[in-house]
């Protein structure tokens, strides 16, 4: 009996022993879980403790549950709960996904949630409790990326909800930092996720429509603009510089609006001598002054240019519009602004901070320790200056991007189009910027440092529609004059231009020119290299017929044309586009996303390019090419 005993005390006390060494194991693996996910996707531990601990309780209880179960859905069900840490744990769940780069998987989950999720969400808005502070600014951060895709219809009492985030007596203060719960810093500012709601709500018409008759909610949209230390606050606050440029946003989306939505909001900001004479000194101002002023400008050109087309014929406006036009002139074909902004940029960039000043490496027993420590530091903060760079770089050229895109809507105006002088130089460097073998623009900033920033592909489109438009309005035919330039033609008169009323001096390139072969396989290269249904495609496609158009119209280059069978690559593209713009006619759109107009449509324009060919071919009695668009040319 006794060994019995003994034999039974020894299993029970190894059992014991291994159940608890299992339950240490257990607890340690949970925890390299915590430690691991926490550390390569920055989510909190308590958030992944919980999650964690709610996925076992429905493992056990049911596995299949557990199929379409993950943080999302976690965090959305949350937000159902009566209970406020429940609810406010949610929000963070949900806005940490946002900020870890998933807000499209949160955006599609919550949109097909019960509406009355979503209203829980819009209504958190208006809290105004202390110890609410922090689920109104998680609930704002969510009804942001949700904004785009909700009708404002369905959710009565929206636009209050937002307008107490956009307090008069806010408008002027400095961003606050707060704490959360765990510890981490917030932004208890609600402004700024107040006004991006606003901007993706006025993604519809209709959201649009009910935010402009919303007159208190209009006011304090319009008030940083309208405000008379504008010029003062934005040069020395960049926090000021980001309510502005959120403001601008709204009001952009608002004036773009169709129907009577747009016409009155533009009426109402052309009324405004405050809020224009605002937008016009932002283009004036100096860019070095503050980081957020090359953001602001983009946002100016937008707002000034609807009201340059909306107002065309007043003597101020005339003014103002050709003030616009010469602004956005030297932005989209200069460069030295960019160097200067560069310049400055990495002049910030590499300036030392006062903890770099301060890590100078000092002899001890710990000097390897402190070594690899200093080691990795400055390679971090070399990636982070590498990315900041890059950062400038890419918005120097969202810069140029926007003012040609401005010039593009007021080249095709009837009235702006007068404020253009078409002189050589301008088409010059319009011309430049349609050779695809200048891909970059290069800016010194420093003795040894050259940066290079892209010239995109909606730049090309702005100046192939700006010289389009060109061609049909001044005395001088534009696009025979952007020959010229592209051109070094060896026979005696290849263009005859005409052109007793030239604006500008003659003025050839200082780069090597191209012959006129050269140039046509560059143009028929342009358009195999872009032979995609993408509205970018279809841009180049379609101001490449009316170059080719114009160019047959010369009799000496009809022959070249036709040797290498430009029209039928041509008329290829034109049928890969047939789609595209089939779904643009039945969306009812007049112009492109670049201010091409879809009429006449790729295949009219495509064809009269073979008809035009095929009479001056009959005129002039050269043999029909009958070779298809991609055989070799000999």
């Amino acid at each position: 009996m006794k060994r019995a005993l003994n034999l039974f005390y020894t299993a029970a006390f190894y059992h014991g022993g291994i159940c608890a060494l299992w339950m240490m194991t257990q607890a340690g693996a949970n925890t390299l879980i915590e430690v691991i996910v926490s550390h390569q996707h920055g989510f909190s531990r308590k958030v992944i403790r919980a999650y964690l601990r709610k996925t076992k309780d429905m493992c056990l209880k049911n596995k299949t549950s557990a199929t379409s179960w993950n943080l999302i859905t976690y965090g959305a069900g949350l937000l159902d709960s009566s209970l406020p840490e429940d609810y406010a744990a949610g929000g963070r769940v949900l806005t940490m996904l946002i900020d870890k780069d998933v807000p499209l998987q949160v955006r599609r989950l919550l949109i097909r949630s019960p509406r009355q999720r979503i209203q829980k969400l819009i209504d958190t808005l208006a809290w105004r409790s202390p110890a609410d502070q922090e689920m109104t600014w998680l609930a704002a951060r969510i009804v942001e990326h949700l904004a785009s895709d909700l009708n404002l219809a369905h959710f009565p009492g929206t636009l209050d909800c937002i307008s107490s985030l956009l307090h008069h007596k806010t408008l002027h203060l400095p961003f606050v930092t707060g704490q959360r719960g765990g510890g981490e810093g917030i932004d208890k500012d609600l402004l700024l996720p107040g006004l991006r709601i606003l901007e993706n709500l006025a993604h519809d018409t209709h959201n649009c429509t009910l935010i402009y008759n919303s007159r208190g909610l209009l006011s304090k949209i319009v008030a940083p603009v309208s405000s008379n230390e504008f010029v003062e606050d934005t040069k020395s606050s960049t926090s000021w510089t980001k309510v502005v440029e959120g403001s601008l946003k709204v009001v952009s989306r608002l004036m773009g609006s169709s129907g009577s939505t747009g016409i009155k909001m533009r009426r109402l900001i052309a009324n405004n001598s405050n809020a224009v004479k605002n937008l016009e000194a932002i283009l004036e101002m100096d860019m070095k002054s503050n980081s957020g002023i090359i953001e602001l400008q983009m946002r100016a050109l937008e707002v000034l240019t609807q009201l340059a087309l909306y107002h065309p014929t007043s003597a101020p406006s005339v003014m103002r519009r050709e003030k616009l036009i010469e602004r956005a002139l030297h932005i989209f074909l200069t460069a030295d602004w960019m160097e200067d902004y560069l310049k400055d940029v990495k002049k910030k960039i590499d300036k030392p901070t006062p903890s770099q000043k301060n890590t100078s490496a000092r002899p001890s027993m710990g000097t390897f320790n402190k070594l690899f420590k200093k080691v990795i530091k400055e390679k971090t903060a070399k990636q982070v200056r590498e990315e900041k760079m890059k950062e400038a770089q890419g918005t120097a050229g969202r810069l140029k991007e926007k003012a040609g895109e401005a010039l593009a809507m007021l080249s095709s105006d009837s009235e702006a189009i007068k404020s253009f002088t078409g002189c050589d130089d301008d088409i010059n460097r319009l011309t430049e910027l349609l050779d695809c073998n200048i891909r970059t623009i290069k800016c010194k900033i420093s003795t040894t440092d050259t940066v290079e920033i892209d010239i995109n592909t909606g730049c090309r489109i702005s100046a192939g529609v700006i010289l389009k438009n060109l061609s049909n309005y001044v005395n001088v035919p534009t696009l025979r004059k952007v020959f010229k330039q592209l051109l070094s033609v060896e026979q005696d008169e290849p263009f005859t231009s005409g052109c007793p009323n030239e604006q500008c001096g003659d003025r050839s390139l200082q780069t090597p020119r191209d012959t006129l072969e050269d140039f046509v396989v560059r143009l028929k290269k342009m358009v195999e290299d872009n032979m995609y249904a993408t509205p970018a495609c279809l841009a180049i496609q379609k101001l490449t017929c009316e170059l080719v158009i114009e160019f047959i119209k010369d009799d000496q280059n009809v022959e070249m044309i036709d040797r290498h069978n430009i029209v039928a690559t041509l008329l290829e593209a034109s049928e890969v586009m047939d789609c595209l713009e089939s779904d643009m006619l039945f969306a009812g759109v007049d112009h492109d996303c670049y201010g091409v107009p879809l009429k006449p449509l790729s295949s009219v324009l495509a064809k009269n390019a073979e008809d035009l060919l095929t009479q001056r071919r009959q005129a002039l009695g050269i043999t029909i090419n009958i070779g298809p668009a991609s055989a070799p040319i000999p």
